[in-house]
């Protein structure tokens, strides 16, 4: 019983798990001063989501360009989000 309440002098195996942590806690305040500059200077935020696209077959996006007039008005960036939306 008594072993069992000594203490242990090396604790060498902690190093590399502290370490860690506080370079990740570093990291991170860092990346929230970096975003919280980047959104006072550009008045917007560094992103919203994260967001894959998905794309709709040749055929469709032919019939986007050809059938409605209001798709040739929008922009390529909100052609895209667009797009993504009409995707199934």
């Amino acid at each position: 019983m008594m072993y069992l309440l000594q203490t242990d002098t090396d604790a060498t195996w902690m190093a590399p798990y502290a370490y860690t942590i506080v370079l990740l806690g570093f990291g991170f305040f860092l990346f929230r001063v970096f975003e919280n500059w980047y959104a006072s200077t550009f008045n917007k935020p560094l992103f919203r989501h994260f967001l894959v696209f998905r794309n709709i077959p040749k055929v469709q996006q032919q019939v986007l360009e050809n059938e409605f007039y209001f798709y040739s008005l929008l922009s390529s960036k909100h052609k895209r989000q667009f797009r993504h939306r009409v995707a199934t």
